[in-house]
């Protein structure tokens, strides 16, 4: 099971919502949801010392650096998010069927945490991605009633534009910004 941060540490825009102890606390707590998904036994274990007041996160897998699942999670609470996240990803059938509990121990865990909201009106691509930074924050476009998340690991293609497998409807397709 590999790891990765939450958000990178040289990232001086944002305060860190969570220690590393603490994100590799939730990694686990993650890895348990997978595993009692499976009907494996677990223990949920909890970070300690006080959370940030997060109550969204994603939660990708990949085998061997193949996408395998990729499900957001949101709740009360960060620890609710976590497990919300983990048990969807445990039936996330779109990319190559749905896992199985013979590679659970093969599978790279990625948690991104969602720090905050703000709204961003910039519809120029070149000011509109030194705004979005690749790698460091994640996009959420709305579109009337249908909408997409982007985490951070998705870049802006060099357009300006993000390209998208499986939105909210089920189709692929290009959104512009």
């Amino acid at each position: 099971m590999g790891y990765t941060p939450a958000m990178r540490s040289d990232d001086s825009r944002r305060d860190a919502a969570l220690t590393l102890s603490q994100a590799t606390v939730l990694l686990h707590r993650a890895y348990a949801q997978l595993l009692r998904a499976f009907g494996h036994e677990a223990a949920l274990v909890t970070p300690d010392g006080p959370l940030a007041e997060v109550r969204a996160v994603n939660l990708t897998l990949r085998r061997r650096g193949v996408l395998r699942a990729s499900m957001s999670g949101a709740g009360p609470s960060i620890l609710d998010a976590v497990d919300e996240a983990a048990r969807r990803a445990a039936s996330d059938a779109r990319y190559g069927g749905g896992l199985c509990a013979a590679e659970l121990h093969q599978l790279d865990l990625e948690l991104w945490v969602n720090v905050g909201v703000e709204d961003v009106t910039e519809r120029e691509p070149k000011r509109l991605a030194r705004l979005l930074p690749c790698g460091v924050v994640g996009v959420e476009l709305k579109v009337g009633d249908k909408s997409a998340y982007f985490k951070p690991s998705v870049a802006l293609t060099s357009d300006g534009r993000f390209a998208a497998a499986g939105l909210v409807d089920g189709q692929t397709g290009v959104w512009s910004t």
